[in-house]
């Protein structure tokens, strides 16, 4: 059980190094949505953040993401949407109206529900407002054609 070692470690080690002192306790994803008001920082999987942030008022401030170098990000870590720097048409969500988009990896909360709660929040609808929605098989891809001008977002 990994649990126990992995606190010890960092309240033993880690801890120390704050002034004052921190403690860590390491939860179960359940205990961490039950007891969610009582901490003061969490460190969650973004499957887990989606609902947390969904279920409470915290919001995530940093994201993980592991890279084999180049831009690609190569670990799927809840979702990101994004245009080309030179796209001076979007400079928000609402300013994707009738643009194309690309969507991956419907099946996952993270992936597909949290962007659309974003979208509905800055007043667009994703299949009423948006010119062309394109599901995509690999997020790889998505990026190329984003990056080639093929997609909008």
């Amino acid at each position: 059980d990994y649990i126990p070692t992995f606190q010890t470690y960092l309240n033993e080690v880690v801890g120390p190094r704050f002034n004052p002192n921190i403690t860590f306790e390491l939860l179960g994803f359940t205990t961490v949505q039950d007891h969610i008001s009582e901490v003061d920082f969490a460190f969650v999987h973004p499957y887990n953040l989606a609902c947390i942030v969904a279920d409470s008022s915290w919001s995530p401030i940093a994201t993980n993401c592991k890279s084999l170098g180049g831009q690609l990000c190569t670990t799927e870590l809840g979702a990101t949407i994004f245009t080309r720097k030179d796209n001076v048409e979007i400079n928000s969500l609402y300013d994707l109206r009738e643009k194309k988009i690309a969507i991956y990896k419907t099946v996952y909360f993270q992936s597909l529900q949290v962007p659309l709660r974003e979208m509905l929040r800055n007043r667009h609808v994703l299949f009423a407002d948006s010119a062309q929605v394109v599901a995509k098989t690999s997020s790889r891809n998505a990026y190329l054609e984003v990056m080639a001008g093929d997609l909008d977002a």
